[in-house]
Protein backbone atom coordinates (compact mmCIF):
# COMPACT_ATOMS: atom_id res chain seq x y z
CA UNK A 1 0.00 0.00 0.00
CA UNK A 2 1.47 3.35 -1.01
CA UNK A 3 1.16 6.06 1.64
CA UNK A 4 1.10 9.69 0.54
CA UNK A 5 2.40 12.50 2.75
CA UNK A 6 0.28 15.64 2.72
CA UNK A 7 1.30 19.25 3.32
CA UNK A 8 -0.09 21.07 6.31
CA UNK A 9 -3.30 22.90 5.60
CA UNK A 10 -1.92 26.25 6.70
CA UNK A 11 0.27 26.26 3.58
CA UNK A 12 -2.68 25.91 1.20
CA UNK A 13 -4.30 28.96 -0.36
CA UNK A 14 -6.30 28.93 -3.58
CA UNK A 15 -7.30 31.79 -5.81
CA UNK A 16 -10.55 30.00 -6.64
CA UNK A 17 -11.84 30.44 -3.06
CA UNK A 18 -13.91 33.58 -2.74
CA UNK A 19 -12.22 35.32 0.19
CA UNK A 20 -15.37 37.13 1.34
CA UNK A 21 -17.21 33.84 1.80
CA UNK A 22 -14.38 31.39 2.52
CA UNK A 23 -14.54 29.18 5.60
CA UNK A 24 -11.58 26.87 6.18
CA UNK A 25 -12.53 23.50 7.65
CA UNK A 26 -10.47 21.33 10.01
CA UNK A 27 -11.72 17.85 10.91
CA UNK A 28 -10.06 15.83 13.65
CA UNK A 29 -10.41 12.31 15.00
CA UNK A 30 -8.71 12.01 18.40
CA UNK A 31 -6.90 8.97 19.79
CA UNK A 32 -10.02 8.34 21.87
CA UNK A 33 -12.21 8.31 18.76
CA UNK A 34 -13.84 11.72 19.27
CA UNK A 35 -14.60 13.66 16.08
CA UNK A 36 -14.54 17.45 15.99
CA UNK A 37 -14.84 20.12 13.33
CA UNK A 38 -13.30 23.57 13.55
CA UNK A 39 -14.16 26.48 11.25
CA UNK A 40 -11.79 29.40 10.73
CA UNK A 41 -12.95 32.53 8.94
CA UNK A 42 -10.52 34.59 6.87
CA UNK A 43 -12.26 37.66 8.26
CA UNK A 44 -14.85 37.81 11.06
CA UNK A 45 -18.53 37.34 10.34
CA UNK A 46 -21.79 37.21 12.28
CA UNK A 47 -22.78 33.71 11.16
CA UNK A 48 -21.71 30.65 9.18
CA UNK A 49 -24.18 29.14 6.72
CA UNK A 50 -24.06 25.59 5.36
CA UNK A 51 -24.25 24.73 1.68
CA UNK A 52 -26.35 21.60 2.26
CA UNK A 53 -29.42 21.84 4.51
CA UNK A 54 -31.58 18.70 4.25
CA UNK A 55 -32.97 19.08 7.81
CA UNK A 56 -32.03 20.24 11.33
CA UNK A 57 -29.76 17.27 12.17
CA UNK A 58 -26.77 19.51 12.98
CA UNK A 59 -28.81 21.28 15.68
CA UNK A 60 -29.38 17.89 17.31
CA UNK A 61 -26.04 16.17 16.65
CA UNK A 62 -23.34 18.89 16.79
CA UNK A 63 -22.30 20.09 20.27
CA UNK A 64 -20.46 23.44 20.50
CA UNK A 65 -17.15 23.29 22.35
CA UNK A 66 -17.94 26.76 23.75
CA UNK A 67 -21.38 27.50 25.19
CA UNK A 68 -21.12 30.95 23.56
CA UNK A 69 -22.12 29.36 20.23
CA UNK A 70 -25.21 27.64 18.88
CA UNK A 71 -26.67 26.26 15.66
CA UNK A 72 -30.01 27.74 14.68
CA UNK A 73 -32.50 26.31 12.18
CA UNK A 74 -34.51 28.96 10.31
CA UNK A 75 -36.45 28.64 7.05
CA UNK A 76 -34.96 25.21 6.28
CA UNK A 77 -31.39 26.43 6.78
CA UNK A 78 -28.93 25.85 9.61
CA UNK A 79 -26.61 28.64 10.81
CA UNK A 80 -23.76 28.85 13.31
CA UNK A 81 -23.86 32.03 15.39
CA UNK A 82 -22.82 33.43 18.74
CA UNK A 83 -25.61 33.61 21.29
CA UNK A 84 -25.01 37.36 21.66
CA UNK A 85 -24.98 37.79 17.83
CA UNK A 86 -21.49 39.32 17.84
CA UNK A 87 -18.96 38.56 15.09
CA UNK A 88 -16.41 35.74 15.39
CA UNK A 89 -13.58 34.18 13.40
CA UNK A 90 -13.30 30.66 14.85
CA UNK A 91 -15.68 28.01 16.22
CA UNK A 92 -15.52 24.28 17.04
CA UNK A 93 -18.05 21.47 17.49
CA UNK A 94 -17.95 17.92 18.79
CA UNK A 95 -19.62 15.59 16.26
CA UNK A 96 -21.70 12.46 16.68
CA UNK A 97 -19.96 9.97 14.34
CA UNK A 98 -22.82 7.54 13.87
CA UNK A 99 -24.83 6.76 10.77
CA UNK A 100 -27.91 8.90 10.22
CA UNK A 101 -29.95 8.98 7.01
CA UNK A 102 -30.64 12.46 5.66
CA UNK A 103 -33.53 13.29 3.31
CA UNK A 104 -32.25 13.53 -0.28
CA UNK A 105 -28.65 13.87 0.92
CA UNK A 106 -25.61 11.83 1.91
CA UNK A 107 -24.99 10.48 5.40
CA UNK A 108 -22.14 12.42 7.07
CA UNK A 109 -20.71 9.26 8.70
CA UNK A 110 -20.86 5.62 7.58
CA UNK A 111 -19.00 3.39 10.05
CA UNK A 112 -17.12 0.22 9.14
CA UNK A 113 -17.31 -2.73 11.51
CA UNK A 114 -13.63 -2.44 12.49
CA UNK A 115 -13.90 1.21 13.52
CA UNK A 116 -13.10 2.66 10.11
CA UNK A 117 -15.26 5.47 8.80
CA UNK A 118 -16.53 7.09 5.62
CA UNK A 119 -16.94 10.83 6.02
CA UNK A 120 -18.86 12.98 3.53
CA UNK A 121 -16.91 16.23 3.26
CA UNK A 122 -19.87 18.00 1.61
CA UNK A 123 -21.69 17.86 4.95
CA UNK A 124 -19.16 20.42 6.23
CA UNK A 125 -19.12 22.90 3.33
CA UNK A 126 -19.88 26.31 4.82
CA UNK A 127 -19.77 30.02 3.97
CA UNK A 128 -19.63 33.29 5.89
CA UNK A 129 -23.13 34.79 6.22
CA UNK A 130 -24.68 32.75 3.38
CA UNK A 131 -23.82 30.44 0.48
CA UNK A 132 -24.58 31.60 -3.04
CA UNK A 133 -25.81 28.55 -4.98
CA UNK A 134 -24.62 30.17 -8.23
CA UNK A 135 -20.97 30.29 -7.07
CA UNK A 136 -18.59 27.42 -7.86
CA UNK A 137 -16.93 27.31 -4.46
CA UNK A 138 -13.74 25.46 -3.52
CA UNK A 139 -13.44 24.55 0.15
CA UNK A 140 -10.07 24.09 1.85
CA UNK A 141 -10.30 20.96 4.00
CA UNK A 142 -7.87 19.35 6.41
CA UNK A 143 -8.29 16.06 8.29
CA UNK A 144 -6.09 14.73 11.09
CA UNK A 145 -6.47 11.20 12.49
CA UNK A 146 -4.47 8.95 14.86
CA UNK A 147 -1.05 7.84 13.64
CA UNK A 148 -1.99 4.20 13.08
CA UNK A 149 -4.82 5.13 10.67
CA UNK A 150 -4.65 6.35 7.10
CA UNK A 151 -6.88 8.52 4.93
CA UNK A 152 -8.15 7.77 1.43
CA UNK A 153 -8.95 10.95 -0.53
CA UNK A 154 -9.74 10.95 -4.25
CA UNK A 155 -8.11 7.56 -4.74
CA UNK A 156 -4.88 8.51 -2.91
CA UNK A 157 -3.80 7.22 0.49
CA UNK A 158 -2.28 9.55 3.08
CA UNK A 159 -0.73 8.98 6.49
CA UNK A 160 -2.50 10.55 9.45
CA UNK A 161 -2.94 14.01 7.89
CA UNK A 162 -4.52 15.04 4.58
CA UNK A 163 -5.49 18.32 2.90
CA UNK A 164 -7.67 18.73 -0.18
CA UNK A 165 -10.20 20.96 -1.88
CA UNK A 166 -13.86 20.03 -1.72
CA UNK A 167 -16.42 21.21 -4.23
CA UNK A 168 -19.88 20.62 -5.72
CA UNK A 169 -21.61 17.62 -4.08
CA UNK A 170 -18.50 16.71 -2.15
CA UNK A 171 -16.95 13.26 -1.82
CA UNK A 172 -16.50 10.46 0.67
CA UNK A 173 -13.23 10.24 2.60
CA UNK A 174 -12.17 6.96 4.20
CA UNK A 175 -10.44 6.87 7.59
CA UNK A 176 -9.14 3.60 9.03
CA UNK A 177 -6.52 0.90 8.61
CA UNK A 178 -8.14 -1.42 6.08
CA UNK A 179 -6.22 -1.80 2.84
CA UNK A 180 -8.08 -1.19 -0.41
CA UNK A 181 -8.37 -3.63 -3.32
CA UNK A 182 -6.91 -1.93 -6.38
CA UNK A 183 -8.02 -3.61 -9.62
CA UNK A 184 -7.77 -2.41 -13.21
CA UNK A 185 -10.96 -0.34 -13.15
CA UNK A 186 -11.85 0.24 -9.48
CA UNK A 187 -10.43 0.87 -6.01
CA UNK A 188 -12.59 -1.08 -3.51
CA UNK A 189 -12.94 -1.07 0.26
CA UNK A 190 -15.28 -3.88 1.29
CA UNK A 191 -15.98 -4.24 5.01
CA UNK A 192 -14.14 -7.22 6.48
CA UNK A 193 -17.16 -8.21 8.58
CA UNK A 194 -19.67 -8.44 5.76
CA UNK A 195 -21.11 -11.97 5.72
CA UNK A 196 -18.99 -14.24 3.55
CA UNK A 197 -21.78 -14.89 1.04
CA UNK A 198 -22.27 -11.18 0.37
CA UNK A 199 -18.58 -10.29 0.45
CA UNK A 200 -17.79 -13.05 -2.03
CA UNK A 201 -20.65 -12.01 -4.31
CA UNK A 202 -19.39 -8.42 -4.40
CA UNK A 203 -15.69 -9.29 -4.64
CA UNK A 204 -16.25 -11.72 -7.51
CA UNK A 205 -18.73 -9.71 -9.56
CA UNK A 206 -17.75 -6.07 -9.09
CA UNK A 207 -14.47 -6.09 -11.06
CA UNK A 208 -16.23 -7.96 -13.90
CA UNK A 209 -19.08 -5.50 -13.71
CA UNK A 210 -16.70 -2.58 -14.10
CA UNK A 211 -15.06 -4.30 -17.06
CA UNK A 212 -18.49 -4.73 -18.65
CA UNK A 213 -19.40 -1.05 -18.42
CA UNK A 214 -15.97 0.01 -19.64
CA UNK A 215 -16.53 -2.19 -22.71
CA UNK A 216 -19.84 -0.41 -23.37
CA UNK A 217 -19.06 3.20 -22.47
CA UNK A 218 -15.29 3.46 -22.24
CA UNK A 219 -13.28 4.39 -19.17
CA UNK A 220 -14.34 7.12 -16.79
CA UNK A 221 -11.87 9.97 -16.37
CA UNK A 222 -10.43 8.65 -13.11
CA UNK A 223 -10.53 5.19 -11.60
CA UNK A 224 -13.62 5.14 -9.34
CA UNK A 225 -13.65 4.13 -5.68
CA UNK A 226 -16.17 1.69 -4.24
CA UNK A 227 -17.06 1.51 -0.54
CA UNK A 228 -19.13 -1.16 1.20
CA UNK A 229 -19.49 -0.56 4.95
CA UNK A 230 -21.34 -2.56 7.60
CA UNK A 231 -22.33 -1.65 11.15
CA UNK A 232 -24.08 -3.94 13.60
CA UNK A 233 -26.50 -1.74 15.48
CA UNK A 234 -29.26 -2.61 17.89
CA UNK A 235 -32.30 -2.68 15.66
CA UNK A 236 -34.16 -5.57 14.14
CA UNK A 237 -33.89 -6.39 10.46
CA UNK A 238 -31.36 -4.79 8.18
CA UNK A 239 -31.35 -1.45 6.34
CA UNK A 240 -29.42 -0.69 3.18
CA UNK A 241 -28.51 2.75 1.86
CA UNK A 242 -26.21 3.79 -0.93
CA UNK A 243 -25.59 5.98 -3.90
CA UNK A 244 -23.00 7.67 -6.07
CA UNK A 245 -20.84 10.76 -6.01
CA UNK A 246 -18.40 11.73 -8.76
CA UNK A 247 -16.15 8.69 -9.23
CA UNK A 248 -17.46 7.05 -6.05
CA UNK A 249 -19.97 4.29 -5.32
CA UNK A 250 -20.99 3.50 -1.75
CA UNK A 251 -23.31 1.23 0.20
CA UNK A 252 -23.92 0.97 3.93
CA UNK A 253 -25.68 -1.83 5.77
CA UNK A 254 -26.83 -1.57 9.38
CA UNK A 255 -28.80 -3.85 11.67
CA UNK A 256 -28.63 -7.22 13.38
CA UNK A 257 -29.96 -9.60 10.75
CA UNK A 258 -27.67 -9.25 7.73
CA UNK A 259 -26.23 -12.73 8.29
CA UNK A 260 -29.75 -14.17 8.09
CA UNK A 261 -30.74 -12.20 5.00
CA UNK A 262 -27.68 -13.14 2.95
CA UNK A 263 -28.73 -16.79 3.09
CA UNK A 264 -31.48 -15.77 0.67
CA UNK A 265 -30.24 -15.84 -2.93
CA UNK A 266 -32.70 -13.15 -4.04
CA UNK A 267 -31.36 -10.80 -1.35
CA UNK A 268 -27.76 -11.39 -2.48
CA UNK A 269 -28.70 -10.82 -6.11
CA UNK A 270 -30.61 -7.68 -5.13
CA UNK A 271 -27.49 -6.32 -3.43
CA UNK A 272 -25.35 -6.97 -6.51
CA UNK A 273 -28.10 -5.40 -8.66
CA UNK A 274 -28.01 -2.33 -6.44
CA UNK A 275 -24.28 -1.96 -7.01
CA UNK A 276 -24.73 -2.51 -10.75
CA UNK A 277 -27.33 0.29 -10.75
CA UNK A 278 -24.92 2.65 -9.00
CA UNK A 279 -22.00 1.69 -11.24
CA UNK A 280 -24.21 2.47 -14.24
CA UNK A 281 -24.72 5.99 -12.89
CA UNK A 282 -20.97 6.56 -13.09
CA UNK A 283 -21.00 5.78 -16.79
CA UNK A 284 -24.17 7.72 -17.54
CA UNK A 285 -22.19 10.85 -16.58
CA UNK A 286 -23.70 13.60 -14.44
CA UNK A 287 -23.98 16.07 -17.33
CA UNK A 288 -26.53 13.75 -18.96
CA UNK A 289 -28.91 14.21 -16.01
CA UNK A 290 -31.84 16.53 -16.52
CA UNK A 291 -32.28 19.32 -14.01
CA UNK A 292 -36.04 18.65 -14.23
CA UNK A 293 -36.91 16.15 -11.48
CA UNK A 294 -39.87 15.01 -13.59
CA UNK A 295 -37.30 13.44 -15.94
CA UNK A 296 -35.66 11.35 -13.22
CA UNK A 297 -36.97 8.18 -14.91
CA UNK A 298 -34.39 8.86 -17.62
CA UNK A 299 -31.33 8.16 -15.45
CA UNK A 300 -32.89 6.04 -12.66
CA UNK A 301 -34.78 3.72 -15.00
CA UNK A 302 -31.82 3.74 -17.36
CA UNK A 303 -29.44 2.67 -14.58
CA UNK A 304 -31.71 -0.26 -13.70
CA UNK A 305 -31.86 -1.32 -17.34
CA UNK A 306 -28.07 -1.16 -17.60
CA UNK A 307 -27.83 -3.17 -14.36
CA UNK A 308 -29.99 -5.89 -15.90
CA UNK A 309 -27.83 -6.04 -19.03
CA UNK A 310 -24.61 -6.17 -17.02
CA UNK A 311 -25.80 -8.95 -14.73
CA UNK A 312 -27.28 -10.98 -17.61
CA UNK A 313 -23.90 -10.80 -19.32
CA UNK A 314 -22.06 -11.94 -16.19
CA UNK A 315 -24.60 -14.48 -14.92
CA UNK A 316 -26.89 -15.63 -17.75
CA UNK A 317 -27.95 -18.66 -15.68
CA UNK A 318 -30.03 -16.43 -13.38
CA UNK A 319 -32.96 -16.17 -15.81
CA UNK A 320 -35.52 -16.81 -13.07
CA UNK A 321 -34.17 -13.90 -11.05
CA UNK A 322 -34.24 -11.53 -14.03
CA UNK A 323 -37.82 -12.51 -14.78
CA UNK A 324 -38.66 -11.91 -11.12
CA UNK A 325 -37.23 -8.38 -11.38
CA UNK A 326 -39.09 -7.67 -14.63
CA UNK A 327 -42.39 -8.86 -13.12
CA UNK A 328 -41.72 -6.73 -10.05
CA UNK A 329 -41.12 -3.61 -12.17
CA UNK A 330 -44.35 -4.24 -14.09
CA UNK A 331 -46.40 -4.72 -10.93
CA UNK A 332 -45.01 -1.72 -9.07
CA UNK A 333 -45.30 0.55 -12.10
CA UNK A 334 -48.87 -0.54 -12.82
CA UNK A 335 -49.94 -0.11 -9.20
CA UNK A 336 -48.21 3.23 -8.88
CA UNK A 337 -49.69 4.87 -11.97
CA UNK A 338 -53.19 4.18 -10.70
CA UNK A 339 -52.57 7.17 -8.39
CA UNK A 340 -50.31 9.46 -10.42
CA UNK A 341 -48.85 9.89 -13.87
CA UNK A 342 -45.09 9.52 -14.26
CA UNK A 343 -44.58 13.21 -15.01
CA UNK A 344 -46.14 14.07 -11.64
CA UNK A 345 -44.54 11.27 -9.62
CA UNK A 346 -41.96 13.57 -8.00
CA UNK A 347 -44.55 16.16 -6.99
CA UNK A 348 -46.81 13.45 -5.59
CA UNK A 349 -43.97 11.85 -3.59
CA UNK A 350 -43.98 8.66 -5.68
CA UNK A 351 -40.33 8.91 -6.70
CA UNK A 352 -39.92 5.12 -6.93
CA UNK A 353 -42.01 5.23 -10.12
CA UNK A 354 -38.98 6.77 -11.84
CA UNK A 355 -37.20 3.47 -11.20
CA UNK A 356 -40.07 1.07 -11.86
CA UNK A 357 -41.71 2.75 -14.85
CA UNK A 358 -38.40 4.16 -16.09
CA UNK A 359 -37.01 0.65 -16.35
CA UNK A 360 -40.01 -0.42 -18.46
CA UNK A 361 -39.49 2.54 -20.81
CA UNK A 362 -35.82 1.70 -21.38
CA UNK A 363 -36.52 -2.03 -21.60
CA UNK A 364 -39.12 -1.34 -24.28
CA UNK A 365 -36.73 0.94 -26.22
CA UNK A 366 -34.00 -1.68 -26.05
CA UNK A 367 -36.28 -4.41 -27.42
CA UNK A 368 -37.49 -2.35 -30.39
CA UNK A 369 -34.02 -1.02 -31.26
CA UNK A 370 -32.54 -4.54 -31.17
CA UNK A 371 -35.39 -5.79 -33.39
CA UNK A 372 -34.68 -3.07 -35.94
CA UNK A 373 -30.89 -3.17 -35.70
CA UNK A 374 -30.03 -6.79 -34.81
CA UNK A 375 -26.31 -6.19 -35.26
CA UNK A 376 -26.29 -3.15 -32.97
CA UNK A 377 -26.15 -2.82 -29.20
CA UNK A 378 -29.69 -1.69 -28.41
CA UNK A 379 -30.10 0.70 -25.52
CA UNK A 380 -26.35 1.29 -25.32
CA UNK A 381 -26.29 2.69 -28.86
CA UNK A 382 -29.17 5.01 -27.94
CA UNK A 383 -27.51 6.21 -24.75
CA UNK A 384 -24.11 6.82 -26.32
CA UNK A 385 -25.75 8.93 -29.04
CA UNK A 386 -27.67 10.79 -26.33
CA UNK A 387 -24.48 11.53 -24.39
CA UNK A 388 -22.79 12.73 -27.58
CA UNK A 389 -25.65 15.14 -28.19
CA UNK A 390 -25.37 16.51 -24.65
CA UNK A 391 -21.62 16.92 -25.13
CA UNK A 392 -22.25 18.89 -28.32
CA UNK A 393 -24.50 21.35 -26.48
CA UNK A 394 -28.01 19.87 -26.45
CA UNK A 395 -30.02 20.17 -23.22
CA UNK A 396 -30.08 17.05 -21.05
CA UNK A 397 -33.54 15.60 -20.56
CA UNK A 398 -36.53 13.92 -22.13
CA UNK A 399 -36.79 16.07 -25.27
CA UNK A 400 -33.23 15.43 -26.41
CA UNK A 401 -33.44 11.76 -25.44
CA UNK A 402 -36.64 11.19 -27.37
CA UNK A 403 -35.15 12.87 -30.46
CA UNK A 404 -32.49 10.17 -30.36
CA UNK A 405 -35.04 7.41 -29.72
CA UNK A 406 -37.05 8.63 -32.74
CA UNK A 407 -33.97 8.21 -34.96
CA UNK A 408 -33.69 4.57 -33.85
CA UNK A 409 -37.44 3.81 -33.91
CA UNK A 410 -40.24 6.04 -35.26
CA UNK A 411 -42.54 8.89 -34.29
CA UNK A 412 -45.54 6.68 -33.50
CA UNK A 413 -43.56 4.70 -30.97
CA UNK A 414 -42.20 7.83 -29.29
CA UNK A 415 -45.75 9.22 -29.19
CA UNK A 416 -46.73 6.11 -27.23
CA UNK A 417 -43.94 6.79 -24.72
CA UNK A 418 -44.91 10.47 -24.46
CA UNK A 419 -48.51 9.45 -23.89
CA UNK A 420 -47.50 7.07 -21.13
CA UNK A 421 -45.49 9.74 -19.31
CA UNK A 422 -48.37 12.25 -19.39
CA UNK A 423 -51.29 9.83 -18.86
CA UNK A 424 -49.64 6.75 -17.41
CA UNK A 425 -52.77 5.00 -16.21
CA UNK A 426 -54.34 5.13 -19.67
CA UNK A 427 -51.20 3.91 -21.48
CA UNK A 428 -49.66 1.39 -19.07
CA UNK A 429 -51.09 -1.62 -20.95
CA UNK A 430 -49.78 -0.27 -24.27
CA UNK A 431 -46.30 0.17 -22.80
CA UNK A 432 -46.23 -3.32 -21.28
CA UNK A 433 -47.48 -4.70 -24.57
CA UNK A 434 -44.25 -3.58 -26.25
CA UNK A 435 -42.03 -5.61 -23.90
Amino acid sequence: MKIMTSFFFSCLFYQSVFAAEAVDTFLTKSEEGQWTVEYRLIKPGSKIAFLRNPNDARVKRWKPVSSDFMIEYIDNHEFIKRRDNSVFSQVSFVLEPSYTPLPKDYAPFSPFSDGGMLVHDGRFFACVEECDLDVDYRWNMELRVPELEHILVNGKIYASNASWQGNNSGSYIYVGNQESIDSQHVIALIDRQLPKELKNALSNRLPKMMDYFVSKFGKVYEKPSLFASYEKVNHEGVSTQGGVLPNQIFMHWSGLDLEKHVKNEIFRNDMVWFFAHEVAHLYQKENSYSTDSNHAWLHEGGADKFALEALKSLNPELDDYYQYRLDKFKKKCRNGVMDTSLNEATKNKKFKLHYNCGFLIHHSIDKLVRDRFPHGDGIFDVWIEYKNQIKSGETAGKDTYFKIVTKFTDEDYVSLLEGFIVDSRKHIDKLIGTL
